[in-house]
């Protein structure tokens, strides 16, 4: 492989690493009359499975 295909390889693994993080997250909104709150949610691998345990 040449040297430019390896950096690019190099950057596109660099990216993903962050973009994997990213992927497990939701955005959560609670609105009231006054006000509304906003936050990320993290949805790990034993929440989702045991989501998906209790819809069997």
């Amino acid at each position: 492989m040449s040297r430019k295909t390896l950096h690019m390889l190099a950057l596109v693994a660099r990216e993903i690493r962050p973009t994997e993080g990213f992927r497990d997250l939701s955005l959560v909104c609670v609105q009231k009359p006054r006000s509304a709150k906003l936050g990320m949610q993290v949805q790990t691998n034993a929440l989702l499975g045991g989501i998906k345990g209790g819809q069997k």
